[in-house]
């Protein structure tokens, strides 16, 4: 985590059953992939993600940092959609809020041609997340209407002064 690069000794002697138990490790109180995702650990982070395809593990996809965000945060905050769709197909949550309340969701505003990338199914969860994320970027016009498009409900308290 420090160097950025995977020690030999680890790659060689690694094995599959520890995947688990290698990526649920902290680092000064953080969980391991997602502040190997915070830091732009390119190399650490192509390693974990290859062994957990090869364990077929994805819990490491849903770990969050002390802030709440979890890797998708991240990814969305910069803009890394192909990053934020692999995390996506590897069951990371478009639903869960941070420590300030944020989905990853809300976080896409106001590219609006990238909410797509977050549905999977129109259920409850997907709807509270639109009306979450009307509220957030209620001003950018092009943003409210991608989410009424989709299903969002514009009559809600927290529009009421917008």
């Amino acid at each position: 985590m420090t160097t950025g690069e995977v020690h030999e000794y680890v790659t060689t002697y690694m094995r599959l059953e520890w995947v688990p138990w290698v990526l649920s490790f902290r680092v000064q109180e953080e969980a391991v992939f997602v502040l190997a995702c915070q830091r732009s650990l390119k190399t650490v982070v192509e390693w974990m993600t290859d062994m957990m395809r090869q364990a077929s593990c994805w819990a490491a996809c849903r770990q969050l940092l002390k802030n709440g965000d979890s890797a998708l945060h991240i990814a969305v905050r910069r803009h890394q959609w192909d990053w934020a769709k692999w995390l996506l197909d590897h069951s990371a949550s478009p639903y869960i809020k941070n420590n300030k309340g944020d989905s990853s969701i809300m976080l896409v505003a106001p590219h609006h041609e990238k909410l797509d990338l977050f549905y999977s199914k129109s259920d409850l969860s997907w709807y509270n997340a639109l009306h979450d994320a009307l509220v957030a970027g209620r001003h950018d016009s092009t943003w409210c209407v991608a989410l009424l498009d989709r299903g969002a409900d514009v009559n809600q308290w927290a529009l009421y002064d917008s």
